[in-house]
């Protein structure tokens, strides 16, 4: 009788677009969910911050101020209000709205250890020897090579590799970076460990809640002398005062409405802004096509106003780890003409 249940299941799966593996060839993290979660630390002091609370004054006066900002640039396709609980206003760096990091075969134990070793022999900066993580509010981070690491690190450590790879910016004495869709400031963070020579690294971000702990998180890493948090109603007025270098858009115009991604690129382009770096989603063609949620492309609303694409280049270089390591998807980098 059991044989003959497998051999029903062995024909049925296939013709269904499944396919069974014996328990023999999977990972031990694939039988065990609880392998593969990294240490996540969800209680301690940081997240404990009365400052952190979905009641917080400062909060509630973002959310007004941007309730009365211009339409186009503030009407969600996903970060809708409420979208943020309590539990992730306190846990950001763990919450997988900001940075996805739950399990699966992209973003588990074996994802994080497969672009741990890349940039073991790709990190030209040697940030990974200069930088480490902590626990703080309720990161995944994964035991890999005797150190533990997060998302938040190794995505920050290929990006600004990217970065000094194509424009070279760390020679260049004062440059200024524009993070839009800054998010809790992950990467604002990151420049500011990785590159002396930043001028300002400034963050911005059309949700009330995420520009809400940005403000608190580069505080609390102590970067805020040139990691600066811009509130969305006063960025055309920090643009007209300091010119900016490169501006980057990393996982977040995929998030946004196309009106929302055609009011950047008209803003980017009236400032003279040079250089615009794009990381999707890989949701769509695993990450080479520019598309919002719904898959409607964005490419054509960044073009329109000058600027065109100089590269698109694989998260990694190396064909197996773009297939299977860390949240896999390409950069494309815009010139403006």
């Amino acid at each position: 009788m059991k044989q003959a249940i497998w051999d029903f299941l062995y024909r049925f799966f296939p013709g269904h677009g499944h396919h069974l593996v014996p328990s023999a060839g999977l990972y031990d993290w694939q039988q065990n969910p609880e392998i593969g979660t990294g240490s996540v630390v969800t209680d301690g002091p940081e997240t404990k911050d009365s400052r952190l609370q979905p009641d917080s004054p400062r909060l509630a006066e973002l959310r007004k101020r941007y309730a009365e900002f211009d339409k186009q640039a503030t009407t969600p396709l996903v970060w809708s209000p409420g979208r943020v609980t309590a539990e992730e206003l306190r846990g950001f760096r763990g919450a997988d709205i900001y940075v996805w990091q739950s399990g699966g075969l992209n973003y588990g134990l074996m994802a994080h250890a497969l672009a741990y070793h890349y940039l073991r022999s790709h990190d030209e900066l040697g940030l990974l020897d200069r930088m480490d993580d902590d626990a703080a509010f309720a990161v995944r981070r994964f035991d890999v090579d005797g150190r533990k690491v997060s998302r938040d690190l190794l995505d920050s450590i290929l990006e600004i590799n990217f970065i000094e790879r194509e424009l070279g910016l760390s020679k260049k004495p004062g440059f200024n970076v524009l993070d839009i869709g800054a998010g809790y400031g992950r990467l604002a963070h990151r420049m500011v460990q990785a590159m002396p020579m930043l001028g300002k690294h400034l963050c911005t971000d059309a949700v009330p809640e995420s520009t809400f702990i940005c403000q608190h998180y580069l505080g609390h890493r102590g970067v805020t002398d040139k990691a600066q948090v811009v509130p969305l109603d006063e960025i055309e007025r920090t643009l007209a005062a300091t010119p900016v270098d490169l501006a980057v858009n990393i996982h977040s115009f995929s998030e946004c409405s196309l009106e929302a991604i055609d009011w950047w690129a008209k803003l980017l382009a009236s400032n003279r802004v040079p250089w615009l770096l794009v990381c999707p989603n890989a949701k769509h063609d695993a990450g080479r096509h520019l598309g919002v949620e719904d898959g409607r492309g964005f490419k054509g609303e960044i073009e329109k106003h000058g600027y065109r694409l100089v590269k698109m280049s694989p998260k990694y270089e190396d064909p197996v780890i773009q297939a299977y390591g860390l949240d896999p998807s390409y950069f494309h980098l815009f010139q403006l003409q």
